[in-house]
């Protein structure tokens, strides 16, 4: 007579003994290794003896430290270093918004410029009501040889919209030539940091 252990008919024989076994000591690892060191829970006092409790008693109060108190935010800094300021600038000047309406006769041509320190910057847009004119958008700078300029842009349209920087101190604005026979009135704004917009 052979005993279950025994041969063939014992646990490697019998698939549901085996299985049986197998469970059994997942549940001893679970309770004695795994349960002390990533819980803190020792039912078996075998956590204790093996250094495991501690070890998850630490896990457990990190975690709860996390949940009760929310990560700081950093404090914003007044001016962080290396920043780029190309991209961002401060003025001393406040804001100042300008709406003005620029009569340009037949055949006439003038100039309105805005007056920018270095690195001050404007928003514009000019509408001469579907009427093609020529322009130049220009800067001129005030220290420096009389005559001298810089173009931005130049043609020709019936309106134009967008923004500068100005490349040094001086003025920086259009000139508009009205080449129709009939006079052209021009809608001309203009807001940033600029201190004076005026007819040359």
């Amino acid at each position: 007579m052979r005993y279950p252990s025994e041969g063939p008919e014992g646990i490697a024989g019998n698939p549901a003994r085996a299985t049986l076994w197998a469970i059994v000591l997942a549940a001893a690892i679970l309770v004695t290794i795994v349960l002390p060191a990533e819980y803190g829970i020792d039912w078996t006092g075998a956590g204790r003896v093996l250094g495991l409790a501690s070890m998850g008693e630490g896990k457990v109060a990190a975690a709860k430290a996390a949940l009760a108190s929310p990560p700081a935010r950093p404090a914003p800094e007044a001016k962080r270093q290396g920043a780029d300021e190309r991209y961002a600038s401060e003025s001393p000047r406040a804001l100042r918004i300008d709406a003005v309406e620029v009569r340009l006769a037949a055949n006439a041509e003038i100039e309105y410029k805005a007056v920018l320190a270095e690195g001050d910057s404007i928003v514009f847009d000019w509408d001469a009501a579907g009427v093609d004119i020529t322009f130049d958008f220009h800067g001129e700078p005030s220290a420096g040889p009389n005559g001298m300029f810089l173009t931005f842009k130049k043609g020709s349209g019936a309106k134009s919209a967008g923004s500068l920087r100005a490349p040094f101190t001086g003025t920086h604005g259009w000139y508009w030539k009205n080449p129709t026979p009939t006079e052209v009135v021009i809608k001309l704004r203009v807001s940033g940091f600029h201190s004076d917009l005026k007819r040359m």
